[in-house]
């Protein structure tokens, strides 16, 4: 029995080799048709021709005449070995109308996956126009990206760096998380992880930073203010993903409610402004220093116009209350801006009294001892102030009201004479400001 086995496989083996050297018998479509699998890239398939097509017993080549027929009608045929291409939510609209070829050929391409073009070109066909399909409105991405416009560095290598060109499990076939038509989103790194697969997560998490993005005052990080406050700015109401007419994909206008409001966004040497109609008119300046916010930039709740409220009664009413808040300077370790541990606790009572006033500004005044270069110091009193303000923004408290100044060794409140005295002095004050 064993042995009627062995000759039976040994059998199949030598006809399978003599089969794989029978020119009649493999290649023989190839022979005919090697113009559809000389470009770079051919399909998997060219030495199965078998696998698509099969004869229907017409004699060929002969003019008008057909020899073969699909194994299965478009686009069952692919989907029998690209099944995977299905199974997800969201379908592209070429892959829901089963139309395969409308972006790939079937045999062979010079671009990869076998595409008619290169992707960008071959998106560019479809998205020539603004297309609607259900609730969802595309406009038109051609006339957006057209010569002189700036455009988004990532659709140069391909639109499929961010948008999966089949399924997805999200509306527009985004590969990673990318918040849609939110107007405020609180900003976290896996909100945006479309994004921070390219950029650094520093561009917004860090308040105070010098490398991590360029829109900024000094080092005070103006992507940081946008996306950390109450009402969080979703990234795409001030850029468009795909491009614009200005530098950095600024719009030109955001969506406010029913009104796209003008940005008004200027760019300048060393930085720029924007105009929205939200707020005053802002600028920034990458070598500049934060500038103080007159009271009409943020008028107080109450209406300076018909006089129901005295602007100087009212603050120094709110002066008292402040110097009345439970709470002692925060201390420093010697050379460092390192806080003495428990010397930070009462600066909720801060926090509580800006969100009871949400119109209100401190100013954050930084300290050393005595010890050490002038220079060194004031620098060093400087980040103290930066690190309070730090837990402060990070408590929720806006960006721009909040005002750091370093004094270095000026001002003492104790003799520089002992050790214990000079630890008194390494501090920050919190003062009240208009």
């Amino acid at each position: 029995m064993y042995r009627l086995i062995f000759l039976i496989l040994t059998s199949l083996l030598i006809n399978g080799n003599l089969s794989a050297q029978n020119p009649d018998a493999d290649n023989k479509c190839a022979d005919c048709h090697k113009d559809l699998i000389s470009s770079k890239f051919v399909h998997p398939s060219k030495q199965n021709c078998e696998d698509c097509h099969k004869s229907n017993g017409n004699e060929h080549p002969k003019d008008g005449v057909v020899g073969f027929s699909l194994t299965q009608k478009m686009p069952d045929l692919c989907y029998s070995c690209h099944d995977n291409v299905i199974k997800e939510k969201v379908l592209h609209q070429p892959v829901t109308d089963g139309q395969c070829l409308a972006c790939h050929d079937a045999h062979q391409s010079n671009h990869k996956k076998l595409l008619l073009n290169d992707e960008k070109t071959l998106c560019l066909k479809c998205h020539d126009k603004a297309i609607k399909y259900g609730d969802i409105k595309i406009i038109n991405i051609k006339a957006l990206l057209k010569e002189g416009n700036y455009v988004h560095g990532a659709i140069d290598s391909g639109c499929a760096v961010c948008h999966s060109p089949h399924t997805s499990d999200n509306t527009f076939r985004f590969k990673k998380h990318f918040p849609g038509g939110e107007s405020y989103l609180h900003a976290t790194k896996d909100s945006f992880a479309l994004c921070f697969s390219c950029h650094d997560s520093k561009l917004f998490e860090d308040a105070f930073s010098k490398t991590a993005t360029n829109f900024r005052i000094g080092d005070e990080n103006l992507h940081y203010l946008h996306v950390n406050r109450e009402k969080s700015r979703n990234c795409n109401r001030c850029h468009n993903v795909h491009g614009s007419k200005n530098p950095f994909h600024i719009n030109e206008t955001v969506r406010f409610g029913n009104w796209d409001m003008p940005i008004n966004y200027k760019m300048t040497k060393n930085g720029g402004s924007c105009f929205p109609g939200c707020h005053v008119r802002r600028s920034y300046d990458r070598f500049g220093t934060p500038l103080r916010d007159t009271l009409n930039d943020y008028p107080l709740k109450y209406d300076i116009g018909t006089n129901k409220t005295n602007p100087i009664n009212e603050f120094n009413k709110r002066l008292a209350e402040f110097n009345k808040l439970k709470f002692k300077d925060i201390k420093f370790e010697f050379g460092t801006s390192n806080i003495v541990k428990g010397t930070d606790k009462n600066l909720i009572n801060i926090v509580n009294f800006m969100k009871k006033y949400p119109d209100c500004k401190v100013e954050i005044q930084g300290y050393t001892d005595n010890l050490g270069e002038e220079s060194i110091n004031i620098n060093l009193s400087e980040e103290r102030a930066k690190r309070v303000k730090q837990l402060l923004v990070n408590k929720g408290i806006a960006h721009y009201r909040i005002y750091t100044i370093g004094y270095g060794k000026t001002n003492p409140i104790a003799p520089n004479d002992t050790e214990k005295n000079r630890a008194k002095n390494r501090r920050v004050e919190i003062k009240l400001v208009r």
